[in-house]
């Protein structure tokens, strides 16, 4: 769909009203039918999700039959089942930690968390080389540029979001052997335009 239609979806607010288990999400529905999709196809063992919010995504993919590490420097106000575990930080001063948590396991990773631009591009540094070949690192919120969101009122990203990050960080993610796979993006209503990989086998 267009990014005139994405954009009145995003400006219109609704995807601050979707619910998991009656836990805001805050993600539009096909993005997170393709969270489904991927995690049934790929069978990661844990998924390392930066971003909490109220943790109706931890849940989310939790449901999905896998691990999940959460990470956020606010703590959400509610507990979480024993399989999810949540990490109060910054998501880079966690990097490390989760590293040695995850080892010699089949991961994914979901990057949501400070959207500014040098913030992302170091997450992706971090984290990508995290994922299993096979799997996937999902950068989210891509749409704030794409879509060209920065004038929303609400927004605080004066010199871009996730997806200039991603921009300036395709060579590494080149090395890394991801490739964007865009059939991702095939219900064409998503925030994360761009921002799904595959790290090949």
């Amino acid at each position: 769909m267009s990014t005139e239609f994405n954009r009145r979806i995003y400006f219109s607010g609704v995807w601050k009203t979707t619910r998991y288990k009656g836990v805001p999400v805050y993600k539009y529905p096909t993005d997170l039918w393709m969270l489904h999709e991927i995690i049934s196809e790929t069978a990661p063992e844990v998924v390392v999700e930066t971003g909490t919010a109220e943790g109706g995504s931890a849940l989310y993919l939790w449901d999905q039959g896998c691990e999940v590490i959460t990470i956020d420097v606010r703590k959400p106000g509610r507990r979480f089942p024993s399989g999810i575990t949540f990490i109060q930080s910054d998501s880079l001063e966690a990097a490390d930690q989760v590293g040695d948590m995850i080892q010699g396991r089949r991961t994914m990773v979901v990057l949501d968390s400070d959207h500014r631009p040098e913030h992302v591009t170091r997450e992706i540094a971090s984290y990508a080389p995290m994922v299993t070949p096979g799997c996937y690192l999902v950068v989210e919120d891509t749409g704030v540029d794409v879509y060209r969101l920065m004038d929303a009122p609400e927004e605080d990203y004066p010199h871009g979001g996730p997806g200039k990050a991603l921009q300036g960080s395709r060579g590494l993610l080149a090395v890394l052997g991801f490739e964007v796979d865009p059939s991702r993006e095939r219900f064409g209503l998503t925030m994360n335009p761009g921002g799904w990989w595959r790290r090949r086998p």
